[in-house]
């Protein structure tokens, strides 16, 4: 890691020098050629540990390999939570604009796993108000496709408790 700050160091003096002589020196010819210089200086120290691993013995399958590297179960934990919160808001939303009122919708997902897939949909239907104006209409169905409007799930997967 040593290395790495060095490097880095490097980089950071040779900009720092860089501006200051381009503050001191006046605008002109000069100042252009002087320019440049430090611009290929930059670049050959930022390639300069490139020769160095060339060189070694560095296998970059280790790196690739390392069991090191995982994934934060808790943060996609989170993420896939919002994602099911902001999804039953919409259903819960959407539906109500079309004036079924009063809908719960719980979401069954795996939680903790990195691709997202909804395995059921259950609506409660306990405190459903259904609007004059939309009151002969199939409230199942009409749920159903809502639900199919923000998640592909076929209609066995969406349940219904009244």
């Amino acid at each position: 890691m040593t290395a790495f700050y060095g490097w880095l160091l490097s980089i950071l003096g040779v900009v720092f020098l860089s501006v200051l002589v381009d503050i001191v020196l006046p605008d002109g010819k000069t100042n252009k050629y002087v320019k440049s210089i430090f611009a290929f200086i930059i670049i050959l120290i930022i390639i300069s540990p490139l020769a160095k691993l060339k060189d070694s013995d560095t296998n970059f399958d280790d790196f690739l390999e390392n069991p090191s590297i995982s994934i934060d179960e808790d943060y996609i934990y989170n993420i896939n939570s919002m994602r099911i919160d902001k999804l039953a808001e919409s259903i819960i939303k959407t539906a109500e604009e079309v004036g079924l009122k009063g809908i719960d919708v719980q979401i069954m997902s795996d939680m903790s796993n990195l691709e997202f897939n909804i395995q059921k949909v259950n609506i409660f239907l306990e405190n459903l108000v259904i609007d004059e104006s939309v009151s002969h209409i199939d409230k199942y169905q009409t749920l159903v496709d809502i639900v199919n409007a923000y998640i592909k799930v076929s209609r066995e997967d969406v349940v219904f408790y009244e």
